[in-house]
């Protein structure tokens, strides 16, 4: 039984190991379209959820967030961002927001939204409201030093 199941994980080793000669780098369809045909893009409305965060950050998701998307044949298609499986996405457009540092900060931010890359993005300003904790112990730090 041992020999057994040793002939099986050498058989399945070496097979893992011949797997990478078979993988490809090419994932793209030769006859899509290429990635972004979206010539410019306006922001029509933002949602609450995404004006005020409360506590620490930025917006949790772009989820509800109505774009209008200017495409390079100059068609104009209003679409809103809905998350999906593999991410948040415009009508057909992936979409995908800005990276941030770990530096706490409050009051207006803002936040930059891409369409399919970084050639193409529209802004929005948000506003962070601090917790009441974090504001109370400012005040009492405040206080005793004064």
């Amino acid at each position: 039984m041992k020999k057994l199941i040793s002939l099986v994980i050498v058989l399945t080793m070496c097979i893992g190991l011949c797997l990478h000669a078979f993988a490809t780098d090419n994932i793209t369809d030769p006859t899509s379209e290429p990635l972004n045909n979206v010539k410019s893009a306006k922001i029509i409305s933002v949602p609450f959820k995404n004006r005020i965060v409360f506590g620490f950050g930025s917006p949790n998701s772009p989820d509800g967030i109505v774009l209008k998307l200017i495409y390079n044949d100059g068609t104009e298609k209003t679409e809103t961002i809905v998350q999906k499986d593999v991410g948040y996405f415009a009508g057909d457009e992936c979409v995908f927001g800005s990276a941030h540092t770990y530096e706490v900060c409050f009051g207006l931010q803002s936040e930059t939204l891409y369409i399919n890359d970084e050639r193409t993005s529209v802004e929005y300003n948000y506003y962070v409201i601090p917790p009441i904790f974090y504001i109370l112990k400012t005040l009492f730090e405040r206080t005793i030093w004064i």
